[in-house]
């Protein structure tokens, strides 16, 4: 919500503006029923309809209204105004700590007397279970009497955006039951280190905040430092504060209790604040701290002391000019998750880019259904970016940080709008990019389907500066630091079973492209002189010479549970390195849309059996020629096709068959001796043959054409002749055809049975007598019309050009009875709606078929472009994928993000670089 001077709600009428940050704006307003002025809070609207967290903070604002204490400002209500959320609070007059501490330090027996009453305060919100978490010198208030007033907004502001003025909008505490763990609170310079890991907090956050405020007021400095927010992390996470910046007649006592207050083990830390304030309350009332001055010893001894030290100074001094200067201390590699919100799980299924880290580092960027959610590594949580709630992918920064960019789906366009939010700016129609990266020469590389495309970040007409059209697809495209050699990613085209297969190439405008790397993806160049880059959710690095494009040394694996989208050619990995060395990336335990289930034996009246299996995410199940044994394909959690074989009567676990590379789409050899099944195991893919006890190699039956892929779908009775379907590109777009190949010869060529351009023919299926093969057609009735339904149809074999149309009804993947008497086919629907129709069918002299009749059986989990079911040998029952039982798991987890600070030090070790 908006306020605006002159706004009325209730008793209150606004006045004037008192700040803004990320977690609202605060205006000054009059309580016209009680006669005082008050401020007003107005969450803003992500906020206000977040109804989990909107929930949760009403129940923390009625805890935090139950504080009263002299030292606390107050919370007098929470009220809704035009349908939002504001809070009624206290109004503070006076300056901030903060505001203060601009002037320079604070004189000590001031500073003892302000710590004590912010330590009263504190201690009054610990006996109620309150944590503040977010003790800092901008959420202390000072009056002009010099009472202080510790402001219930612990929680830390989500952004403070370009140029507001964020001291006086801070974000309400939490009590202990609502600490989590996975979430980062606080602001970075006040962050114990607990926090700054994620961890749980308690009372003792507090105790080291408070350490870390009264050092910045006895030294003007902060506790901890670093120009950047991984700097500060690194620091209160493994360096110590310096203590020699403290005032030299500073008393020890005082500087035992610092020590303390600021110990990284919570366990060694001042365990309760009431025990501080007593220390600190004896240290004010004895000031020297035991100590004894300097004025009261022998004037004697203090000569004599004073020429040593000068002795020992001058010597010290000698010895420090002549020795050589030692190397700078590598900065500590930190590692931390944080919980991204709303619910990070509502991009599942998502195909596209989803996160994205600003080149400097502190800034994370994810995409929700929302809209783009930015997060600073130094801040509570994130907030959305005004102007993205529309459907878009692609997100990426420019090289300043100072704007983000995306695609926007519903203009058909590259966009671009500042992190601050506002108006978005259209750059340039984009059809769908396959990722895009903004270099620093002020153009932005985008992909599309034929090739890299380059436009001025200012906007234009795109420039195709690679073509790839006949190649592959080209993903991830970014300016390699010579600023004209071009890093993208290469997916071979190929058919819809591919997974995630790509090339790293190198290539100038005009140029010819260099494979660096084989088998990876969505690669960065990273300025330690690596090449970082994806292979499913496993992330690699190689050392590589950007002047050579050469790679000089091994890959190595760096982090094995990067986030992948779902495995298409156009998805990618969701991770980012920023130019300081800070790694950032989605965990993996976002789901890639495929749905566990199981199999089972189901007989014609719609009578099920489970088969003793794990739940996976299974396909193409196949019965043996002796209704025995069975061979399924899997789709692993890294999206890889696995063969299994499983004996039904249950005396042997399942059996894996293939080990390498992606299988896909089994067939019974009619001995039961063998498995065909298609795959990309070599280089290049086709049709394998294995034995199918696992023994021996597979063999080759057929090689694909390039950018073509093949896979089995029936055997003729005698085994000397296979069906398969070929599919070319372009993916999305696949042609399906059928051909047969002659197992019984030594060439094996294929030759084509029936496909046509502008359709798609597929799941062939041979008689029992060999002399017929059905299959799913959706052909249109004449040259002059558009594809149709897929249907049924029967055609003799060999071909004759003569063809029957069996169903009316959309259909696919039809299967043969025993006896060749019957034709099953599988009509479409959603899982738990998809049915299977049967036509009773004779063959001689031509087809006659009765009409279309519904089976009982329904539940079972259709896929386009697979076969589900299976008809075992009698053909009295089938063996089916249906999906799992299993019980409602509730709400899934959030889902973390990754942060390395400083990854480049382990980069290095690990993977060391020998480029010059």
């Amino acid at each position: 919500m908006t306020l605006s001077a002159g706004t009325n709600f209730g008793p209150y009428s606004v006045s004037a503006p008192l700040g803004k940050g990320g977690m609202g704006e605060v205006w000054r307003a009059r309580d016209t029923r009680l006669g005082r002025d008050v401020a007003i809070k107005a969450l803003p609207p992500e906020f206000a309809l977040d109804h989990d967290r909107l929930a949760r903070f009403e129940r923390e604002a009625k805890v935090l209204a139950s504080l009263n204490h002299p030292n606390i400002a107050a919370i007098y209500g929470l009220e809704r105004a035009n349908g939002h959320q504001v809070l009624v609070l206290e109004l503070v007059d006076g300056e901030t700590l903060a505001e203060r501490l601009a002037r320079g330090p604070i004189p000590l027996q001031e500073a003892l007397r302000l710590a004590l009453q912010i330590a009263d305060a504190i201690e009054a919100a610990h006996e109620k279970d309150i944590i503040h978490r977010d003790l800092k010198p901008a959420n202390i208030k000072i009056t002009a009497d010099d009472k202080v007033k510790v402001l219930d907004f612990g929680l830390a502001k989500a952004f403070e955006g370009n140029g507001t003025n964020a001291n006086v909008a801070d974000s309400p505490t939490l009590s202990l039951g609502a600490t989590t763990q996975g979430v980062i609170l606080g602001t970075a310079a006040y962050m114990s280190p607990e926090q700054a890991r994620g961890q749980a907090v308690d009372r003792r956050t507090d105790i080291w905040a408070f350490g870390c405020v009264l050092y910045e007021m006895l030294t003007g400095q902060h506790a901890f430092r670093g120009d950047h927010v991984s700097d500060i992390l690194a620091s209160v996470l493994a360096r110590e504060p310096e203590y020699a910046d403290l005032p030299a007649s500073l008393p020890s006592r005082l500087k035992d209790a610092l020590r303390r207050c600021m110990e990284k083990n919570p366990k060694r830390r001042w365990q309760a604040i009431g025990d501080l304030r007593v220390e600190l309350e004896q240290i004010l009332a004895d000031p020297t701290g035991g100590l004894v001055s300097a004025a009261s010893a022998p004037r004697s001894r203090l000569a004599l002391g004073l020429v040593v030290c000068l002795t020992a100074l001058v010597a010290a001094a000698a010895a420090w000019f002549l020795k050589p200067a030692p190397p700078a201390p590598a900065r500590p590699i930190v590692r931390f998750s944080f919980t991204a919100a709303p619910n990070l799980q509502q991009v599942r299924g998502s195909t596209r880019p989803v996160f994205a880290l600003s080149p400097d580092g502190r800034h994370v960027a994810y995409n929700l259904v929302t809209g783009v959610y930015l997060r600073s590594l130094d801040a509570l949580t994130a907030r959305i970016i005004p102007g993205t709630e529309a459907t878009l992918a692609n997100i990426f920064f420019s090289p300043d940080g100072d704007w983000l960019a995306y695609w926007s789906a519903s203009a058909t366009a590259l966009q671009k709008i500042p992190i601050s939010g506002g108006a978005s700016v259209t750059i340039a129609p984009a059809s769908n990019p396959l990722g895009a990266s903004w270099g620093r020469d002020g153009n932005i590389l985008f992909a599309e389907v034929d090739g890299i495309m380059r436009v001025s970040a200012d906007g234009g007409t795109p420039d195709l500066v690679i073509k790839t059209q006949g190649l592959g697809f080209p993903s991830s495209p970014s300016l390699l630091p010579d600023g004209k050699t071009i890093l993208y990613s290469l997916t071979r085209a190929s058919g819809a079973n591919r997974w995630d297969q790509a090339d790293i190439v190198a290539q100038q405008p005009g140029g010819m492209p260099k494979v660096l790397v084989r088998g990876g993806s969505d690669a960065v160049y990273v300025p330690t002189g690596h090449l970082v880059y994806a292979v499913g959710t496993v992330l690699f690095a190689v050392p590589f010479d950007a002047a050579t494009l050469a790679t000089t040394g091994s890959p190595v694996p760096v982090v094995n549970d990067a986030q992948r989208a779902t495995s298409e050619a156009s998805a990618t990995a969701n991770y980012g390195v920023s130019a300081n060395g800070t790694l950032a990336y989605l965990n993996s335990t976002i789901s890639t849309g495929l749905v566990e289930n199981t199999l089972a034996i189901v007989d014609r009246a719609g009578g099920v059996k489970s088969l003793d299996v794990p739940n996976a995410v299974y396909r193409n199940p196949r019965v043996s020629p002796d209704g025995r044994r069975v061979v399924v394909e899997s789709i692993s959690s890294s999206g890889q096709s696995i063969l299994w074989v499983y004996d039904l009567s249950g005396a042997a676990a399942m059996r894996r068959l293939t080990q390498e590379g992606n299988n896909t789409r089994p067939v019974w050899t009619p001995d039961g001796k063998r498995i065909v099944y298609g795959s990309d195991r070599e280089k290049t893919p086709g049709i394998f043959i294995q034995l199918a006890d696992g023994s021996g190699l597979p063999e080759r039956v057929t090689t694909a054409p390039d950018g073509t892929e093949d896979y089995p779908e029936s055997f003729s009775p005698d085994g000397k002749v296979l069906s398969f379907a070929r599919v070319r590109p372009p993916l999305g777009q696949d042609s399906w055809g059928l051909w047969t190949v002659r197992m019984d010869t030594s060439d094996r060529k294929p030759e084509v049975f029936f496909d046509l351009p502008a359709s798609n023919e597929f799941g062939s299926s041979f008689s029992p007598d060999g002399k017929w093969i059905a299959y799913a057609s959706n052909a249109a009735p004449n040259k002059d019309s558009a594809p149709t339904a897929f249907s049924i149809y029967v055609q003799p074999f060999p071909p004759t050009g003569v063809k029957y149309q069996i169903s009316q009804s959309a259909g696919a993947w039809p299967l043969w009875t025993a006896g060749g008497r019957e034709l099953l086919y599988r009509l479409a629907g959603t899982v738990g709606s998809a049915r299977l129709n049967a036509v009773s069918i004779t063959m001689a002299p031509v087809p006659a078929f009765t009409s279309e009749r519904s089976l009982p059986i329904q539940g079972f989990q259709p896929v386009v472009n697979n076969r589900e079911y299976d008809v075992f040998p009698r053909g009295n029952e089938l063996l089916m994928v249906v999906p799992a039982a299993r019980q409602d798991p509730g709400p899934p987890p959030p889902i973390p993000i990754t942060v390395v600070l400083n990854w480049a030090e382990e980069l290095k070790a690990r993977a060391p670089s020998r480029a010059r």
